[in-house]
């Protein structure tokens, strides 16, 4: 999908939840939150496309993850996304309609997750969008090894990401780091 795609599939679904809220006389808040590509590709221009569209859900309701399954959204647990634990008070908002709110990360906790993972594809997502203009490389690394600190699984290999992301930076913009600036162009 591209980003208009993308865009038509989360107006529609928001309406069709919201529907389901009304028929059932539900008085509650939907949170959908994006965190894979799709959010790349709606707030940061990533110009390739994604398959389906990764979400968490807040707060999980069985009959509407149902429906966002059939409607080809991928629901996704917390504790399979490396975030960093303070993310929720970064959250941006794309999408409110009705009872339906469409959040995404931000660039940080975007690139976080992206990096964490360790995969060509996801570094490159990264690099290849607008997510990286917005970032401040100190910051991004200071919270990227905060929350490391938070995840299980092998250090090693969340490090080694880091170290993926970090070349394939330098071989993309030819910038050295500047510990006081983050990256510049100087030699």
């Amino acid at each position: 999908m591209n980003r208009k795609e993308v865009e038509a599939k989360l107006k529609a679904i928001t309406e069709e939840i919201n529907e389901e809220l009304r028929k059932r006389n539900l008085d509650l808040k939907i949170f959908l939150i994006l965190v894979g590509s799709a959010s790349l590709i709606v707030k940061y221009h990533l110009k390739r496309g994604t398959k389906d569209i990764d979400v968490i859900l807040r707060p999980y309701l069985g009959g509407i993850g149902d429906l966002l399954t059939r409607r080809g959204f991928q629901v996704v647990s917390e504790a399979l996304v490396n975030l960093h634990p303070d993310y929720e008070d970064r959250l941006e908002l794309v999408l409110a309609e009705g009872q339906v709110f469409v959040l995404t990360l931000s660039p940080y906790d975007l690139a976080i997750s992206k990096i964490s993972r360790g995969f060509d594809k996801d570094i490159n997502d990264v690099l290849e969008s607008d997510l990286i203009k917005q970032i401040d490389f100190n910051k991004l690394k200071e919270l990227y090894f905060e929350a490391m600190s938070y995840w299980i699984g092998n250090e090693k290999r969340y490090r080694f990401s880091w170290e993926v992301f970090e070349d394939a930076y330098l071989r993309k913009f030819g910038q050295t780091f500047d510990e006081g600036r983050g990256f510049d162009k100087s030699p």
